[in-house]
């Protein structure tokens, strides 16, 4: 057994058994009883507290009250949870529940810590409660390799049901997603907000162990196989050079009020929703059907 396998073989006998004699250690850990101070002093270094008694009736005894020894936080580890707690305590994830927020103040017992309130503005219609209902039953699932019939809205009207095979619950662009396989047909991602129900099947999968959740995925989100190369100028927005957009993105500044800004936006569907925020404040240099499509897309609202 190496010396961090001992380590930590050493750290949960001392869990269980309290005050123990070094020879006791040793014994347990099929070692020899020199190593137990060494290994003592590695720990200690790590931020355990292993005390010793001397005398006939003494041994080590580990200063710890959690399920799992757990080294201490150091000050700037504590500062940053500190800092941290404005958006944890205040976030409306569902996996950032009420117990979570309680473990989290003990945590930072007799610390001062912030709570803020988040802007309504991207607040789900489904309440996190339910959110995290899904997650768990989702959960359930994917341990246990069981299909799942999923009750999907579609879109305004149209609710699909689907036999789902699935792999991982992930969030994306602060969205819930359940990733999987819809049984005879094809990889899909389905928003959690769009459930309407599910139902554990009787049916288990084989898991596909070759999939990776993260081929699916990229810095900004879900991958699109559609990059669009957008060149414009942004007037009146200065907001937008805060934040990237896409890869080889740049920024040169025309005026006060007015830059220039190409990027490769890695759909045709976000590029259009991209540009269509600025209405008559973009001007876009290319590429051309983007152009036309912004000027379609003004002639439909004129039509109205």
């Amino acid at each position: 057994m190496n010396k961090t396998a001992l380590a930590i073989s050493m750290l949960i006998y001392l869990k269980g058994n309290g005050l123990c004699k070094k020879q006791e250690i040793a014994d347990y850990l099929e070692t020899n009883v020199r190593n137990i101070k060494e290994l003592r002093n590695e720990l200690e270094v790590a931020g355990y507290h292993i005390e010793i008694t001397n005398g006939p009736h003494g041994g080590y005894r580990l200063i710890d009250t959690s399920f799992f020894p757990l080294s201490n936080l150091d000050a700037t580890q504590r500062e940053a949870l500190i800092s941290a707690s404005s958006y944890l305590l205040s976030s409306n994830q569902p996996t950032l529940n009420k117990d979570f927020k309680a473990g989290y103040l003990k945590l930072l017992a007799n610390e001062k810590v912030y709570t803020t309130i988040q802007s309504d503005t991207n607040h789900l219609v489904m309440s996190s409660q339910l959110i995290e209902d899904y997650l768990q039953q989702l959960k359930q699932a994917i341990k246990e390799s069981r299909r799942v019939k999923i009750s999907y809205q579609r879109d305004l009207v149209l609710v699909k049901e689907y036999l789902f095979e699935p792999y991982d619950c992930i969030l994306v662009n602060d969205l819930w997603y359940v990733v999987g396989f819809i049984k005879n047909d094809h990889w899909a991602s389905l928003k959690l907000n769009r459930i309407n129900e599910i139902q554990f099947s009787e049916e288990t999968f084989l898991v596909d162990n070759s999939f990776s959740v993260s081929s699916m995925l990229n810095d900004f989100g879900f991958k699109f196989n559609d990059v669009v190369s957008l060149v414009c100028e942004i007037k009146n927005h200065p907001y937008i050079i805060e934040r990237v957009y896409g890869k080889n993105q740049s920024i040169e500044i025309l005026d006060s009020k007015t830059f220039k800004l190409s990027v490769d936006i890695d759909s045709k569907f976000r590029a259009q929703q991209f540009i269509l925020q600025f209405g008559s404040d973009i001007k876009i240099l290319q590429p051309q059907w983007l152009r036309d499509f912004q000027k379609d897309e003004a002639q439909k609202i004129l039509n109205r």
